[in-house]
């Protein structure tokens, strides 16, 4: 009897007995290779990762995105992130929240979801301020508003919430200082520009005048040393325009690096969702800056679709443009 042979996520083959009458084994079910065809690259796949590497390819159960074995899995933990909730853990309501948010364990439902996320910030936990803020900046279960998501995420950024530190230097670096002052206190600053008896074009000048970019370093630096890879390459990007190269080259070396590892646990589900086409954009980005990840992508590339492919290479084109921008 022949082994598996399945390429895993390490670049190295299962030694695993194939099935009898089959070319792979019980936990690598792929279709046989003379049978398989372009259409049975489901999107409405399991897609978990396995003990032996790759990813389960059994069909997801109903409206959960599990195969009905891992969907059990899904319900299990999201009944124990529940049962701390209950107990009073603000990262276990914020857990509950996440996994509404996304459907995992459970109906998706973002309202719902927003509930046990706020909750969560009540409690002080930063990751739930973070996702609150996000929530509320992009209108997903909450209504859109930018002075209550940068408040949010000015909370998960000081709580040393990575995620919401990147986010927070976005605001500085989009919005000039007097704008931000609004989100942080729009009663007193509209108060301030009553008292300043400014004209409306005036007031306008002075509003789009001033900068915040000191402020946007700042934030980037501290996200890209806990190790967010677009802060990383952001900030080299603004180092960059100010001359300073040797720091700008520095940071660039560690955003390579850290595209590497975000790619490694979106592949693997360590920490993340577990999203093989996000992985993909990960480690596609790793190699536009100089990483070699052919091995890596070439894992995932046995289980995206060729569309799923192209999307994730138009993704990483979109995050540098926005990043370079």
């Amino acid at each position: 009897m022949r082994n598996c042979g399945e390429l895993t996520l390490g670049g190295t083959s299962c030694s695993r007995r194939a099935r009898e009458g089959r070319e792979h084994c019980w936990q690598h079910p792929r279709l046989e290779k003379d049978e398989f065809q372009e259409k049975y690259r489901d999107p409405r796949r399991c897609g978990s990762p396995l003990k032996e590497g790759g990813y389960c390819l059994e069909p997801i159960v109903g409206a959960e995105k599990r195969c009905f074995k891992h969907a059990e899995e899904a319900s299990d933990r999201l009944l124990r992130v529940r049962k701390q909730a209950d107990d009073g853990s603000s990262a276990g309501r914020n857990d509950v929240g996440v996994m509404t948010l996304l459907g995992d364990g459970c109906p998706q439902n973002r309202v719902e979801a927003a509930k046990d996320i706020a909750r969560a910030a009540e409690g002080g936990q930063p990751e739930g301020h973070t996702n609150l803020g996000l929530m509320h900046l992009f209108g997903k279960g909450v209504p859109k508003n930018m002075a209550t998501a940068f408040r949010h995420l000015k909370e998960g950024a000081e709580g040393e919430c990575r995620i919401a530190q990147f986010n927070l230097a976005c605001f500085y670096d989009v919005f000039p200082e007097a704008i931000i002052r609004t989100f942080e206190n729009p009663t007193a600053f509209i108060n301030s520009l009553l008292e300043d008896n400014q004209g409306p074009e005036e007031t306008r000048g002075r509003i789009l005048a001033i900068s915040s970019k000191d402020m946007a370093l700042r934030w980037y630096r501290e996200s890209a040393k806990r190790g967010d890879p677009n802060a990383s390459y952001r900030l080299s990007v603004r180092l960059q325009e100010i001359g300073k190269v040797k720091e700008a080259d520095h940071h660039r070396e560690n955003a390579q690096r850290q595209f590497v590892e975000e790619g490694c646990r979106l592949s693997e589900g360590n920490g993340y969702v577990q999203d093989p086409s996000k992985a993909y954009t990960s480690y596609l980005m790793a190699a536009e800056l100089g990483a070699e990840t052919r091995e890596e992508r070439r894992s995932l590339e046995n289980i995206l679709s060729t569309n799923e492919i192209q999307n994730a290479g138009r993704e990483a084109d979109i995050r540098f443009s926005n990043l370079n921008g």
